[in-house]
């Protein structure tokens, strides 16, 4: 599989995730006396903090960007202009060819470089039948498709589009649930209850003794299913298991179905790169696929699960792109080294060469996203992340050793992926993460 530019030729996506100035630190109430006084009172550094609401825990309190603050500092009021241009050379120099996830997509189309989208605001409705999945069935979640699909209008006439993610990691996917079940512990009344209902009436050829004795619920009906609650209902025998599993199917089929058409109406030509799947959970991410065209999926590993990726591959008939891996150390300056720890920063750089070249030599790879640019402030992010796994520190300075293995990997990724040169093995020195 490969990729291809607008002008026909092979594309392997060698991208970096959060090209952005740096990650802005959360003052947690009481952390106060932690930070120069300039810092708490915004003042003397232009007011590089903010008060930005979001449902996501600690986003309601102050953030301050370390980061912006010392460019300002540094550079005067045109700082950003100044650091587009140099964090352009900088992905130029070391060969990366796609600006990924969560960045300044400006600085992309200012300097010309391949991009991928970050879609928000996926579809949802006010009812949620389990974590994160809305209620599928509901006009509301036919209608906010619809508008989701408009959000690409801005982007048809963009060659520089690889293609758009549609959203990262649905929470319903972390764990082989059963979507229906899980629906039926709670939130009576709903669209895709009724629509289990109706699917379950059908299957039983509208004849509720047949369901009551393969079931053997000799009381149920089928209007029980939209409006009682049951517990753990598919762990009562095989039959159940069967039937819920099967219309878990169509509750995650449908979840990508409506938003991907509507996307497609739009912008028919624009890759649709998935939906960054944290890992293979269960069968129902096979469900999507008929809408996508690239399988996403982030896989922190030390080299890429080779085998999960053919089986991706063959069960869904697409390439597979990799959209976050990294490798973090704790010998400069940071308290946690990432989802992939190793020794020090000579063992980033082989870690870094080892997977990336893996990817470009996987016949079913189509390309890797490193995450992150920088390294995340010591104080961490919204959610205390504050990991080194960075290609550059808050004040700039590039951690040399993993910048030249990305420049030998990326420089002979063509070589690699044509079967020309083989990819390095030398492995780097594992150490326990320090991250959650």
């Amino acid at each position: 599989w490969y990729l291809a530019d607008p002008e026909g030729y092979a594309f392997f996506s060698a991208g970096m995730d959060c090209i952005r100035m740096g990650t802005p630190t959360t003052i947690v109430p009481g952390t106060e006396r932690m930070y120069p006084e300039s810092v708490i009172d915004s003042i003397t550094l232009n007011g590089h903090t903010n008060n930005l609401k979001s449902s996501q825990s600690n986003r309601t309190n102050p953030k301050f960007s370390f980061c912006e603050a010392n460019l300002h500092l540094a550079l005067g009021e045109n700082y950003f202009d100044f650091w587009q241009a140099m964090t352009a050379s900088r992905l130029k120099e070391w060969g990366f060819n796609t600006v990924a996830n969560w960045s300044d997509i400006k600085l992309a189309q200012k300097y010309h470089i391949p991009f991928t989208l970050t879609l928000g605001n996926y579809p949802t409705t006010e009812q949620l039948l389990f974590r994160d999945l809305p209620d599928v069935y509901s006009p509301e979640f036919e209608k906010q498709s619809q508008i989701f699909g408009e959000t690409l209008g801005p982007w048809i006439s963009e060659p520089l589009v690889i293609g758009y993610f549609m959203a990262n990691e649905p929470k319903w996917g972390f764990g082989a649930f059963n979507l229906a079940a899980e629906m039926l512990e709670d939130n009576p009344g709903t669209y895709s209850r009724k629509a289990l209902a109706s699917w379950l009436a059908a299957q039983y050829q509208n004849n509720v003794n047949n369901l009551r004795l393969a079931w053997e619920m000799p009381e149920i009906k089928f209007e029980d299913l939209v409006n009682q609650c049951y517990r753990r209902l598919n762990e009562k025998n095989p039959a159940i298991e069967k039937d819920l599993w099967d219309f878990s199917r169509l509750l995650a089929r449908r979840y990508a179905e409506l938003p991907a058409k509507a996307l497609k109406v739009v912008a028919p030509q624009i890759l649709n790169l998935g939906l960054r799947f944290a890992w293979i959970s269960s069968d129902l991410v096979y469900e999507m696929t008929d809408y996508m065209d690239v399988f996403s999926l982030n896989c922190y590993q030390m080299i890429p699960e080779v085998e999960t990726v053919k089986e991706v591959t063959r069960r869904s008939g697409l390439p597979c792109m990799i959209g976050e891996y990294h490798f973090g150390a704790l010998d400069r300056g940071l308290w946690g080294n990432g989802l992939q720890g190793v020794a020090n920063q000579a063992e980033r750089a082989k870690a870094y060469r080892q997977y990336f070249e893996q990817c470009a030599a996987h016949p079913d790879i189509v390309g890797c996203h490193y995450f992150q640019l920088y390294d995340q402030p010591v104080m961490g992010r919204f959610d205390g992340e504050n990991w080194q796994i960075g290609f550059i520190d808050e004040r700039q300075r590039p951690h040399p050793e993993i910048v030249e293995a990305a420049q030998q990997s990326h420089e002979a990724m063509y070589r690699i992926r044509s079967g020309k040169q083989s990819p390095v093995t030398e492995k780097a020195n594992v150490v326990t993460r320090i991250a959650f």
